[in-house]
């Protein structure tokens, strides 16, 4: 099936969907989602690869991971939906991880993701 007619069926109906009384803005929380907002172009419930950048705390220790929708064999099982990817902190290396995954897959979300990849280092910082 194409995205187009899944995000039809979905858009409006899924677990993700997040929204605050007496606000517009209808958010969502699924892992592949890169910005939260609920659009057919962020969207990770859709056939089509998706990405998203997360922080994931490990004891004390923090990491930038990339999370994709993975291409493997039974990948519609729940488990084996996304991949996890870290990130270096490295400027030149992260920008060539998140050109080589999301590059080919959503080329007009790369610029989104090395937006989001700065700000969550700014975050990473202050935490310290």
């Amino acid at each position: 099936m194409s995205a187009e007619i899944v995000w039809e069926c979905i858009r409006k109906n899924h677990s993700f969907l997040r929204t605050s009384p007496g606000s517009a803005a209808v958010l969502s929380a699924e892992p592949g989602n890169l910005t939260g907002k609920n659009s057919i172009k962020y969207s990770g419930l859709l056939p089509v690869r998706a990405g998203g950048l997360n922080i994931v705390s490990n004891g004390k220790k923090q990491s930038i991971v990339l999370v994709t929708s993975s291409s493997a064999p039974k990948s519609s099982l729940p488990k084996r939906a996304f991949v996890s990817t870290g990130i270096s902190k490295n400027n030149a290396k992260a920008d060539n991880a998140i050109n080589k995954v999301l590059g080919k897959a959503k080329p007009g979300l790369v610029a989104a993701a090395k937006a989001k990849l700065l700000k969550l280092k700014q975050a990473l910082r202050k935490r310290h």
